[in-house]
């Protein structure tokens, strides 16, 4: 089970994904200079630092699906209203990685110890997710978006689903067992005609050891296993763990380890078994969640340096008008990051603005060289990409109709020499 099986952040159903995947197979071969020419590489570090590909991915696939991307801001805008959604929650998040990593090694069990410590490893997870659907009660008030809402509900049904049902219910029956260390077992042997073993069954646990048999001495005057069970014949030692000669028992000690390993491999399988039917993956949810919190943060740390981003106003396609009020370029802006992280950038950014309708639907911009030409082209370029991936945009305000595709040009290609 995958938790995007039930819930994406991406998109609003699975249509819709399919949808997007059809339409970008559509576009593969229409000319990708737009990712160069943009920087977008620059844009996606940006936007996601810990995942930035997922953000390349999401440039590449462009998409119109205007429900898909209302979808996707309304996901960011929780993220940025709740910021400990990219705080505790994303450590639960990290949390339960850790906890399916713990189960790697389940196939080399070879004791009941090792399942104790599976076992406990089992009811952390059980844990984790208690967690999580506390986290949303806390914050349910504040979350507004369909695809959060729907995150929270998976988790919210989760312990009443069958399988973690089983789960909490087989944990309690072995919690009692592995609460008290198993000193011995009862084993009952089968033999045929001739004597020899034919089947073997364990009979009883014991939580006290099964002492040897005493003397008269020690019985009548010590009293030394006064009330403790005892060997009715002599006690025979492991050969294997005791280096003491081999005996007539040491075949009856290793089927003893045989089947002691079994049984512990059979446990830990079924809790190996139950932890993966509740999901088995969780990288993608963790992809999504470094897309809108590192967005998030991103757009925060932009309006702290005294810039403005905002939330795109889709047009209906037929309506061919773009407006964008104070817009500016995030790689000039990476820039004078880099230089001083602290600076307030009000003074050195220039925002501009431009109008296309039926005034006006072609631009011819000229002036100097180094005088914010290509800056100003990319700023309007980088407007429209993050705006169809469903992202704020560094702009006081944009309207515009969805593009089916960016196409761009640099020096490199050449008007003049038809290159």
């Amino acid at each position: 089970m995958k938790i995007t099986d039930y819930v994406d952040l991406f998109y609003p159903s699975a249509e819709a994904e399919e949808y997007a995947k059809k339409r970008q197979k559509k576009y593969e071969n229409y000319p990708q200079d737009f990712m160069v020419n943009l920087e977008t590489d620059n844009i996606a570090k940006l936007i996601a630092p810990m995942n930035f590909a997922v953000a390349t991915s999401k440039m590449k696939e462009f998409t119109d699906d205007i429900e898909t991307l209302d979808y996707r801001l309304d996901c960011l805008e929780d993220f940025m209203n709740v910021p400990e959604l990219n705080g505790r929650f994303r450590q639960l998040i990290n949390e339960l990685a850790g906890n399916r990593i713990d189960f790697s090694d389940v196939d080399c069990v070879n004791s009941f110890m090792q399942i104790k410590t599976h076992m406990d490893s089992l009811e952390e997870f059980l844990g984790c997710i208690e967690n999580i659907n506390r986290f949303f009660a806390k914050y349910n008030h504040a979350i507004k978006s369909v695809a959060v809402k729907r995150l929270a509900q998976f988790f919210e049904k989760l312990p009443k689903s069958e399988n973690i049902f089983e789960i909490a219910y087989s944990i309690s029956q072995l919690k009692d067992t592995f609460s008290k260390t198993i000193r011995s077992v009862k084993i009952g042997v089968n033999f045929d005609s001739a004597m020899n073993p034919d089947s073997a069954g364990l009979l009883e646990i014991g939580y006290d050891k099964i002492y040897p048999k005493g003397n008269i001495l020690e019985k009548l005057v010590f009293k030394s296993f006064a009330g403790r069970e005892q060997f009715i014949g002599e006690e025979h030692f492991n050969s294997a763990t005791r280096h003491t000669p081999i005996d007539i028992d040491t075949a009856l000690f290793r089927e003893l380890s045989k089947y002691t390993k079994e049984f512990a491999l059979r446990i830990a399988a079924a809790l190996k078994s139950y932890r993966s039917s509740v999901f088995s993956d969780l990288s993608e949810l963790e992809s999504q969640l470094d897309f809108y919190g590192g967005a998030a943060q991103f757009i925060s740390s932009v309006r702290a340096r005294g810039m403005k981003m905002c939330r795109p106003k889709f047009l209906p396609s037929e309506k061919r008008v773009t407006r964008l009020k104070n817009v500016f370029d995030l790689n000039f802006y990476r820039q004078l990051v880099t230089q001083n992280p602290q600076e307030i950038l009000t003074e050195k950014i220039v925002a501009n603005d431009i109008d296309m309708s039926d005034y006006a639907r072609f631009y011819m911009v000229t002036g100097a060289n180094n005088g914010g030409k290509t800056t100003f082209a990319r700023a309007v370029g980088v407007c429209h990409l993050m705006a169809q991936m469903g992202l704020y945009v560094p702009v006081g305000s944009l309207r515009f109709p969805l593009s089916y595709k960016s196409f761009t040009m640099d020096l490199s290609m050449s008007i003049l020499t038809n290159s």
